[in-house]
C-alpha cells in the first residue's frame, strides 16, 4: 500500500507490482499535473483505476491503459472520453459519462467499453434509437421546462439493465421497457403504471411523485421478481 501526494517529483514511477490505484482530491482541483504524470506510465499489471470526479486530463497525448485493466471508476464529461484509449475487448460498468447533446451520444455507436451514460439536459434523448446498443446503465435527467418525447418500443436497448428518468412525466406504455431490466428508477413520474408496464425480471422500483395525494394514481400489478 502506497500512500502518495502530489509533492512527489514529477519523475517518480509507481511500483511495478502496483494492481489497484485509487486517486483521492480534497480539494476538488479540475486539473493535476500529478496525476497526469502518473497516468503517463502506469505499472503493466494494474487492474483497478480511480479517480477523481470530474478531474480534466489536461495532457495532450491520450494516456494509453494497460491490457491488464478490468475496473475504473471515473465519472466525466464527454470533453474527455478521447483522453484515455482503453482495452476495447471489455466492459467499463464503472466509467460514467457525462453527455449533453444526441450528437455526443451518437459518437459512443462503436466505443463498446462504455455501458453506463448520464445523458443530461436532452429533451428528444427519446425521440428516436439513438441509445447505442452496448449502454447497460442509463441515467436521464430531462429538462423540466421544455417538451419531452414519450418512450416508445425500440427506443432503449434490449440488454439495458439499470434505468433512471427524472422529470419524465409521459405515460409508459406496456411491453415497451426492456425484458432484461433489473432497475427502474422514476423521478417526479406523475402517472399510473398500468399492469404489463414492468418488465418480468425487475427486481428494484423506486417511484417518487410531486403530489402528496399519492391515491390519485394507480399502481398495476408488480411482478414476483421485486425485492425493493
Amino acid at each position: 500500500m502506497h500512500d502518495l501526494t502530489d509533492d512527489i517529483d514529477g519523475d517518480y514511477q509507481l511500483p511495478l507490482s502496483l494492481t489497484q490505484l485509487r486517486f483521492f482530491d480534497q480539494d476538488e482541483c479540475p486539473t493535476s499535473a500529478f496525476v497526469d504524470n502518473l497516468l503517463a506510465k502506469l505499472p503493466p499489471n494494474v487492474r483497478y483505476l480511480s479517480l477523481p470526479y470530474d478531474i480534466f486530463l489536461s495532457d495532450n497525448t491520450p494516456f494509453v491503459m494497460p491490457d491488464s485493466l478490468v475496473d475504473l471508476e471515473y465519472e466525466t464529461g464527454y470533453d474527455n472520453i478521447a483522453k484515455l484509449v482503453l482495452p476495447t475487448d471489455r466492459q467499463y460498468r464503472n466509467y460514467n459519462l457525462t453527455l449533453g447533446s444526441v450528437e455526443q451520444l451518437q459518437t459512443l455507436k462503436d466505443q463498446t467499453w462504455i455501458v453506463n451514460i448520464l445523458l443530461k439536459g436532452i429533451p428528444q434523448a427519446l425521440s428516436g434509437q439513438f441509445i447505442p446498443s452496448h449502454i447497460r446503465v442509463l441515467e436521464i435527467q430531462f429538462p423540466s421546462d421544455q417538451q419531452i418525447y414519450p418512450l416508445e418500443k425500440g427506443q432503449l436497448p434490449d440488454g439495458l439493465e439499470e434505468l433512471y428518468m427524472s422529470s419524465y412525466n409521459q405515460p409508459i406504455k406496456s411491453n415497451v421497457l426492456p425484458t432484461e431490466l433489473r432497475v427502474l428508477m422514476l423521478g417526479g413520474f406523475n402517472q399510473d403504471i398500468k399492469e404489463g408496464t414492468l418488465p418480468p425480471q425487475l427486481k428494484s422500483l423506486f417511484v417518487s411523485y410531486d403530489t402528496k395525494c399519492l391515491d390519485q394514481f394507480n399502481i398495476g400489478l408488480l411482478p414476483n421478481s421485486l425485492s425493493t
